[in-house]
């Protein structure tokens, strides 16, 4: 493992550790499941163990260093990594290794390998990855979450959707895929974001995937700071559509569509141009620009 950095021993082996992993980039519309991962990590008192080097697979011209000013005005560069936490809960509980960072542009079947050898030598026989994407979906309504399992049991458990997507993949899915080949317990968990918000971060859809891994760990935790979030997020949606006749007028359409579905579990993700024409004006609203 030389493209891991270990900066922390573990004092002790972990008892039954779940990796619970989500990547910054394609597959984390509105930051939802990076928000719900570090929500989960600072939650449970996470302590970086490991980074993983930046240098063998990423673009920097995708993802690039940045520059930052210390207190004295020196300029300091950092680069990009993956980071790998422990979280260690009283006895009898399960530990938690959570892995997050950008989403990695190159070699991506070392960096998956490298990922699941660091897990399993921690002893992770579970990962539960998370991500987002854009759907045909209305904020009004709730978060629909997808995703499938290598335990059926996870499924009926959790009341899991499982999704009927078919296309192209991200380290996400290259990651479940892998850990399952490895013989490893894999689900994942998908978040259907309205494609209008996208350029807002999203608590209702970090939220959402929370709780399915509530159901999923028994894990009991007290949401209520991420539900008022998730409220105030809603209101002020709400407030930018209820100011704009064609936003309320489209929204109204959508969910009436939506409504109709004879599935509507069913992700729908739309074409870029198809999202671009019906959220432009949306969006710059949204994110404060003028027309």
């Amino acid at each position: 493992m030389a493209d891991i950095r270990w900066q922390r021993r573990i004092a002790q082996d972990l008892e039954e550790p779940v990796l619970l992993l989500a990547f910054q980039g394609w597959s984390d519309a509105a930051e939802s499941a990076s928000m719900a991962l570090d929500y989960l990590r600072k939650r449970l008192g996470a302590k970086l163990v490991a980074t993983i080097s930046a240098d063998e697979y990423f673009d920097f011209t995708v993802v690039r260093p940045q520059i930052t000013l210390d207190h004295r005005g020196a300029r300091q560069l950092s680069w990009p990594d993956i980071r790998l936490y422990v979280a260690q809960t009283p006895p009898g509980s399960m530990d938690f290794v959570f892995l997050k960072g950008f989403e990695p542009q190159l070699r991506w079947r070392r960096f998956a390998n490298t990922v699941l050898e660091a897990s399993r030598s921690l002893g992770v026989e579970r990962v539960i990855s998370m991500g987002a994407l854009l759907s045909d979906v209305a904020h009004s309504r709730p978060i629909k979450v997808i995703g499938s399992s290598s335990d059926p049991m996870v499924t009926v458990k959790t009341g899991l959707t499982p999704s009927k997507y078919e296309g192209p993949t991200g380290i996400v899915g290259v990651l479940q895929a892998m850990s399952q080949q490895q013989g490893m317990v894999s689900t994942s968990l998908w978040a259907n974001i309205p494609h209008y918000v996208a350029q807002t971060p999203s608590p209702k859809g970090a939220l959402a995937i929370i709780r399915k891994i509530q159901l999923l760990l028994d894990l009991e935790m007290d949401l209520s700071d991420l539900e008022l979030d998730t409220q105030e997020y809603q209101k002020q949606v709400d407030a930018i559509i209820a100011a704009d006749d064609d936003a309320r007028a489209y929204i109204a359409d959508l969910e009436s569509r939506i409504d109709e579905e004879e599935d509507p579990e069913v992700m729908t993700i739309a074409s870029a141009d198809e999202l671009a024409s019906a959220a432009e004006k949306f969006l710059r609203e949204l994110s404060g620009e003028d027309e």
